[in-house]
């Protein structure tokens, strides 16, 4: 008896168990946690390979997923758009190499002022879009991130527009990141890693808060959203802070890792159009999409396209064209295309189920 009762006991423990892994399996920050620990494995396996590329395109496209995962929020969740993010990621970098180098402040404080600079430039540009919807808001943030660029290239603090090397990054303490090697910048691009999942997660936390259900509410209908007592303008404002926020962590990672500002021209409207084409491409709401699509704009040209003569004149055709072709046949990006064959999966599932049972019969 003694035994049947271990036996069933450990039956039990073995069937809990696996409903207690399944259910940690399930939750999302498990998934962004293994898609950090795919990319770790991705940027080893690149380092190591046996042509050994350089790991900087990796590296570019977790830094403007960052970015982007900011403007799927402002545009994918509250149905407004911005066409400054690049220039708020070149602020961030400008705004580092100023306060480490000119004020010589340490990493981390550098960091938080820029942040908050950031939130406050988000702020503006919030209680702006008060004033203003669809296209007129769309040139409005436009003409600001035209005038960033513009004023970091007149401006000789900054440069005049200049790409200028920070040098040492100190994290905290004694940890100095220093003329890091090419073939040790895999460092850095783990730092890059672990920042870019914490965004996942805070984004999956802020689409599953209050906040996240009101900026639903009114990418659906303003007027629904005021009736349900939804304060818009308030949730407006609070869009673009965020998104101004993610921008300027994007900037923060780029000077992680690159330890260089940017010229102004790479922080001007072709960027933020860019980073636009992924949320389209990837899939307006959907966080994980976020990745796929910046590998597609900006991981295939530097993997596997660079090097064709032909196509430096027509990249940005055919990433014009790869936009319109998803907005065609896949208005809610290809993210979503994993929902469309798991449907198709379903389909045919249940065919050979009703077929088994008619032979049966």
């Amino acid at each position: 008896m003694d035994k049947q009762e271990k036996q069933l006991n450990f039956s039990n423990f073995i069937i809990k168990s696996k409903e207690v892994i399944l259910k940690v399996l399930s939750m999302p920050q498990v998934h962004y946690i293994l898609v950090g620990i795919l990319l770790l494995y991705i940027g080893r396996s690149i380092v190591n390979g046996p042509k050994a590329p350089n790991i900087n395109f990796m590296a570019e496209v977790l830094i403007y997923t960052i970015a982007a995962l900011g403007l799927n929020l402002l545009l994918g969740f509250s149905g407004l758009v911005s066409l400054s993010t690049a220039a708020f990621i070149g602020v961030t970098t400008n705004g580092m190499n100023l306060l480490i180098n000119t004020f010589e402040y340490s990493f981390i404080l550098s960091a938080i002022i820029m942040i908050i600079i950031s939130a406050l430039f988000g702020l503006l540009i919030g209680f702006l879009s008060l004033q203003m919807e669809g296209i007129y808001l769309a040139i409005a943030t436009l003409f600001v991130g035209y005038i960033l660029t513009q004023f970091f290239t007149a401006t000789e603090i900054f440069n005049n527009g200049r790409s200028v090397r920070i040098g040492a990054v100190n994290l905290y303490g004694d940890v100095v990141l220093n003329n890091i090697l090419p073939a040790d910048r895999i460092v850095l691009y783990n730092i890059v890693v672990v920042m870019l999942v914490l965004m996942f997660i805070i984004t999956h936390h802020i689409i599953k808060s209050p906040t996240g259900r009101a900026l639903m509410a009114i990418s659906r209908s303003q007027h629904a959203a005021q009736a349900m007592g939804i304060k818009v303008k308030k949730y407006r404002i609070m869009a673009f802070v965020i998104a101004t926020i993610f921008a300027s962590v994007a900037g923060i990672s780029h000077v992680i890792f690159s330890q260089t500002t940017g010229t102004a021209d790479k922080w001007g409207l072709n960027l933020s159009l860019l980073i636009l084409a992924v949320v389209v491409i990837g899939g307006m709401k959907s966080v994980l999409g976020m990745l796929l699509g910046a590998f597609i704009i900006f991981g295939v040209p530097s993997l596997y396209l660079q090097d064709l003569e032909w196509f430096k004149g027509v990249e940005s055709i055919m990433t014009g064209l790869l936009l319109v072709l998803v907005i065609i046949f896949y208005p809610y990006g290809l993210a979503h295309i994993y929902y469309d064959i798991k449907k198709i999966y379903y389909k045919i599932k249940t065919r050979i189920k009703a077929r088994l049972v008619k032979n049966n019969e």
